[in-house]
């Protein structure tokens, strides 16, 4: 699974709908991040280079890419539920971003998977996403979500044999 962001894609704003296991049962506080704080500067930088430039074509920029890689395996955070089943939340922030985006590829969730993106404040998600949208060619586009820190959580029944699959990401920040 490749996490990358994009500009259009499927996001909901009512987080009573909102179905992530880690909203309605116990866990631990999320602790683990990944911290941006570049994203500010370098869309400062390509708007003052925009702005210098002297070419009658001009490019509009709304949002800089960044590479990072998370791994289930070896980033994230990982919590059982009793009787249902695992966890797995990463958070994503950074600093001073408007919005943060997330186009998905190599998308493949095996029946009783769900996928949710949402704000930290709970009150912007995406999800769920789950077994359907595997029909969309292995992308799934995840609509912005506004604000600077995103969590991403993976909810995996424990009747379910899975593998862990290697994530590289893209994460579109304006």
């Amino acid at each position: 699974m490749i996490i990358a962001g994009f500009i259009y894609g499927t996001a909901h704003s009512d987080a009573q709908d909102i179905g992530a296991w880690s909203l309605y049962f116990p866990l631990p506080e999320l602790t683990a991040w990944v911290n941006f704080q570049e994203p500010a500067d370098k869309i400062q930088q390509l708007l003052e280079e925009e702005q210098n430039s002297e070419s009658l074509l001009k490019v509009w920029t709304f949002a800089v890419g960044i590479d990072c890689s998370i791994e289930p395996h070896t980033s994230g955070q990982w919590d059982t539920i009793p009787g249902k089943g695992y966890v797995w939340r990463i958070g994503i922030h950074a600093e001073n971003a408007v919005s943060l985006n997330l186009f998905i590829e190599n998308y493949k969730m095996q029946p009783g998977m769900t996928l949710y993106i949402y704000s930290n404040t709970l009150d912007n998600f995406a999800g769920p996403f789950d077994v359907k949208e595997n029909a969309n060619g292995g992308i799934l586009p995840v609509q912005s979500l506004p604000g600077d820190r995103i969590i991403v959580e993976w909810n995996i029944p424990f009747n379910y044999q899975f593998s862990i699959l290697n994530c590289k990401c893209r994460i579109w920040i304006s």
